[in-house]
């Protein structure tokens, strides 16, 4: 936030409205926007095991600050979001635990590359009703993670490449991680005149942490509404790999199911 002190030539927006702040990589399971996900679980991560389950997802990345003009310039933003997951094979639905992230990033595009730096703190918790009934404690992930992105773009599609690492792990584990991601977002016209894309993307990750074990997500969707404004989403989601819930962190997990997405 010093940097309009230091650059006083350079020009500045504060809260500038109408720009593409930045997203996260379209198949991440934790998604820019609000989401919810019904799925279907091969192999459980959690004491409940296979079953149903549902995953809501609430984020957002809000501009604070431009810096610069076309087309080198900078955006500043605040990223807040939250996941959870419950079991509906449970009768009461539990919760079975949420995860909480909260940061800065700044993200520009220098010649033909998309550049961003996340600098973030995530914590997990584990559901009261699933602790009651398994009689389990929370595991303390808590964690101030710094990522930088690399981003190419192809025509429709967009190559994305992440390496990072915990700054401070309050479980004492290895702290290294990577990401490998393609996007594609298709023209518009995939429905008559309507402002509609589709949207396809694979997503992998990796972490010292697990040893370098790799979860693989992948999503296809119809995506409708403008551009850099407010679009809803349904598609079909996968995943295979390690749990994407922080509280299990270390365990197998297989799902596939159904997910709606609004972007604000």
């Amino acid at each position: 936030m010093a940097l309009p002190w230091c650059a006083p030539a350079v020009a500045q927006r504060f809260l500038p409205a109408g720009v593409a702040t930045f997203e996260l990589p379209v198949a991440s399971p934790r998604a820019t926007g609000f989401v919810g996900r019904i799925v279907a679980v091969g192999e459980g991560d959690s004491r409940f095991g296979t079953g149903t389950e549902a995953d809501v997802v609430l984020g957002e990345n809000l501009p604070l600050l431009l810096v610069g003009s076309r087309p080198h310039r900078w955006l500043i933003g605040f990223n807040v979001a939250t996941q959870a997951r419950f079991s509906l094979s449970d009768p009461k639905s539990a919760l079975i635990s949420n995860d909480w992230v909260v940061g800065f990033d700044v993200s520009g595009r220098v010649r033909h590359l998309d550049l961003a730096l996340q600098v973030y703190h995530e914590s997990s918790h584990l559901g009261d009703e699933y602790a009651e009934r398994f009689a389990v404690r929370r595991v303390d992930w808590t964690r101030e993670v710094v990522m930088a992105w690399i981003g190419v773009r192809a025509g429709q599609a967009t190559l994305r490449a992440a390496a990072g690492s915990a700054v401070i792990d309050h479980l004492g584990l290895r702290r290294g991680m990577a990401a490998l991601a393609i996007d594609y977002r298709g023209r518009d016209g995939f429905i008559g005149r309507a402002p509609g894309r589709l949207v396809a993307g694979v997503y992998t990750e990796a972490a010292a942490a697990t040893r370098w074990r790799l979860s693989t997500t992948a999503r296809l969707g119809v995506e409708l509404g403008p551009l850099g404004g407010n679009r809803v989403a349904v598609g079909i989601v996968f995943h295979d790999g390690l749990s994407t819930q922080r509280q299990f962190y270390g365990a197998e997990s297989r799902y596939g199911g159904a997910e709606v997405r609004l972007d604000l």
